[in-house]
C-alpha cells in the first residue's frame, strides 16, 4: 500500500461532537477521538455544516484510499499506453492527475 510522506498532524480517527456555547448557540466540534484538541468548530445553522463535518471526518480515510488506488491506476495507464491496442487511456490519465493533485493538496506545502 502506498504511504504518504510523514506529516505532523492530529491523528484520527476524528469525531463530531456538539456543545451548547450559550443561550441559542450550538457548535459542532471536530477533533481526534482521544484528544481534547478541537480541530474545527462549525455553526450547525449553516446548511452545509453537517456535510462539511462529515467530509472532514472522512478525509484521512479518503487520502489513504486514494494513495493506495493511484499506483494501480497509473500502472493501468502505462499498460494501455504501451500495449499496442491503442486503448483509451486519456480519461484515466485525467483522473490520475486529479488524484495526484488532491493528494498533493492534502500533504500540504513541501517546506512547511
Amino acid at each position: 500500500m502506498a504511504q504518504l510522506p510523514h506529516r505532523t498532524h492530529t491523528a484520527g480517527p476524528f469525531h463530531i461532537s456538539g456543545t451548547d456555547d450559550g443561550p441559542g448557540e450550538r457548535c459542532l466540534h471536530i477533533g481526534a477521538a482521544k484528544s481534547v484538541t478541537v480541530l474545527a468548530s462549525l455553526n450547525p445553522s449553516h446548511p452545509d455544516t453537517l456535510a462539511n463535518a462529515a467530509l472532514f471526518v472522512a478525509s484521512p480515510d479518503l487520502v489513504t484510499a486514494l494513495a493506495a488506488l493511484l499506483p494501480e491506476v497509473d500502472a493501468e495507464i502505462e499498460q494501455r499506453q504501451h500495449n499496442g491496442n491503442d486503448e483509451d487511456w486519456q480519461y484515466l490519465k485525467a483522473l490520475s492527475d486529479a488524484g495526484h493533485a488532491a493528494l498533493a493538496k492534502a500533504e500540504g506545502p513541501a517546506n512547511v
